[in-house]
């Protein structure tokens, strides 16, 4: 009694079953009704282009066909465009309606092939996949020929799940776009508003540099005037100041001139041992300091050289050539040579000790060296412990000047000539062209600060935030995105970086345009100029803006060597929401 319950209770299970999926067959038919007739595989937005009353020609226009030839599982257009719902063609497209559902386009050739693709069931319509229609989470009339296999709940429920969640899915995404389309409101508010104020404060600084420019002319024409009289000024000084020195020098050389004849004639009366008006070769071979080779001995050709080969001079000619000979050596003996063993006792009053230069010491180191000579007749050791004692005082002395007389003399740079000490009136003259200096570079300075930045406000006004300002609040806004090892900032209308973890910053890219498709043109952003690859272009960027609540860069990637991709979302870049998208309830029948 209670199996045949079971079993009557089991027919009344299938009776409802059956019952309820008529229904639905019946509501399927009833939408049927009113299908936009079309080809198998054809999308309604190309339905004009399948029209059953004239010919078909392919979509590239390389053949025109009898319109049933269209879907006859033989391929005729090079583009497959006349077998949309066959596999004939391995380049064609099947578009699923999927009503309820997504709408999707898929490869002509897996039509048939045993798998379903189209959530509607549609693309295996001649084989024995024995697809459903789940798009909607109802059954088609291949259910009703297979009842068997979706009375288990296994099978019907995930299926019935997949519209639910996309419906989900897009009333989420609805949420989104109505929120970022609301928040596009108020960037567009601020957006315009930072226009007025970017264009007024363009306004402003082009009247300021037009003016701090007049100011500068002002202070040019100035400057020129104080140099003109501060040339004026220092070209007399100068001259005065040359003519002052030619005074001085010939005075200079007045003394010079006459001191080099007392020490020419203290010299000549000093070498004139006998004192008879000249000077012989006898006289000049007496002295050791004439030594020229430094063998000891004065001989007859050293004296002579002295002498300008001449067996004896006057006082005139020894004045004029045998003075400049001699002067550099006499000098240097007179410097070592006590007074007492001057020839004559009014020498010193005569002939004071000569200043000896420098460079005559050195020239002079060796010849130092050597023996006084001596009369044939006086020589003994205690002359030679006084031509020693003379040595040593010499190397002494040079010693303190700070020359090693055993080394070569080392080159000094040259002095840096000191600056003229002006008269009190040309120092005015020359200080106040230094402040008109001062105050042009001033004046010079602000105004090319003012030019530099008015050119930047000029190139941020020049700037496409969109057709109604939408992104003019993200001028230089920065978005990060961090990786494993890198991280990325997208610096809106500015740049784009990439860091490594340890490392510097390097340019991916430079603000370039817009570069988005022309019916929606501010979808892509174009940065490029960025830093060189190594063997390879320069680094660019581009930016994919999509919809979204909060300004977000949500996904980097290089597909190509030196060409980035970044993803990133702003209210901005919302669109108004239509009643269609709204409801979800639109379908593509």
């Amino acid at each position: 009694m209670a199996t045949g319950q079971r079993v009557l209770l089991r027919k009344e299970i299938i009776i409802d079953i059956f019952t309820a999926l008529t229904l639905c067959l019946i509501y399927s038919s009833f939408s049927n009704a009113v299908e936009v007739s079309r080809p198998r595989g054809v999308s309604l937005s190309r339905k004009v282009l399948y029209d059953p009353g004239r010919d078909f020609t392919c979509l590239d226009g390389s053949f025109t066909i009898p319109f049933n030839y269209v879907n006859d599982d033989y391929c005729d257009c090079t583009d497959g465009t006349d077998e949309p719902g066959t596999a004939a063609c391995p380049n064609g497209i099947f578009h699923c309606t999927n009503a309820g559902h997504k709408p999707l386009n898929v490869p002509s050739s897996r039509v048939n092939d045993g798998i379903c693709d189209c959530c509607d069931a549609t693309d295996e319509y001649n084989s024995s996949a024995n697809c459903v229609n789940y798009c909607k989470g109802h059954l088609d009339r291949t259910g009703l020929d297979e009842v068997s296999s979706v009375l288990s709940a296994e099978v019907f429920r995930p299926q019935r799940e997949l519209g639910r969640q996309a419906r989900e899915a897009a009333q989420q995404q609805m949420e989104v776009m109505t929120k970022g389309y609301e928040l596009k409101q108020e960037f567009i508010k601020e957006g315009k508003k930072l226009k007025e104020e970017r264009q007024k404060k363009l306004k402003e600084l082009e009247n300021e540099v037009n003016e701090l420019n007049s100011i500068k002319e002002e202070k040019d024409a100035i400057k020129k005037e104080k140099e003109d009289s501060e040339k004026t000024a220092v070209d007399r000084f100068n001259q005065e100041e040359e003519e002052r020195n030619r005074l001085i020098a010939e005075e200079e050389e007045k003394k010079n001139t006459e001191e080099n004849d007392r020490l020419s004639m203290a010299a000549f009366m000093d070498l004139d041992v006998d004192q008879n008006g000249k000077i012989t070769l006898d006289e000049i071979m007496g002295r050791w300091v004439f030594d020229t080779d430094k063998d000891g001995t004065v001989t007859d050709e050293e004296a002579k050289f002295y002498l300008s080969n001449k067996e004896e001079v006057e006082i005139e000619e020894f004045k004029l050539e045998s003075w400049p000979l001699i002067k550099p050596q006499y000098s240097l003996s007179q410097m070592f040579t006590p007074p007492a063993e001057n020839s004559q006792d009014n020498v010193a009053e005569i002939h004071p000790d000569p200043v000896v230069d420098e460079e005559i010491y050195r020239e002079q180191v060796k010849s130092s060296e050597t023996d006084e000579e001596e009369e044939e007749d006086e020589e003994d050791e205690e002359e030679d412990e006084k031509k020693q004692q003379e040595k040593a005082k010499y190397r002494e002395l040079m010693k303190n000047l700070g020359t090693d007389p055993d080394t070569e003399p080392e080159t000094t740079p040259a002095p840096e000539p000191e600056k003229p000490v002006y008269d009190e009136d040309t120092q005015a003259l020359i200080d106040d062209a230094e402040k008109a200096r001062t105050e042009f570079r001033e004046a010079e300075r602000k105004a090319k600060d003012a030019e530099n930045e008015m050119e930047k406000s000029k190139k941020i006004t020049g700037i496409d935030f969109g057709p109604n300002e939408e992104f003019g609040s993200l001028y230089e806004e920065c978005l990060d995105y961090n990786d494993h090892e890198y991280t990325y900032t997208l610096c809106l209308f500015d740049r784009a970086t990439q860091k490594p973890k340890d490392g510097s910053g390097i340019n991916l890219g430079t603000w370039g345009s817009w570069d988005g498709s022309d019916d929606n043109k501010y979808s892509r952003m174009k940065y490029d100029n960025g830093l060189g690859c190594w063997n390879g272009p320069s680094r660019s960027t581009e930016v994919r803006l999509f919809c979204g609540a909060t300004n977000q860069l949500i996904k980097v990637s290089e597909p190509e060597k030196c060409k980035y991709l970044m993803e990133a979302t702003t209210p901005a870049a919302c669109l108004q929401p239509t009643k269609q998208q709204d409801s979800f309830a639109h379908e593509e029948l």
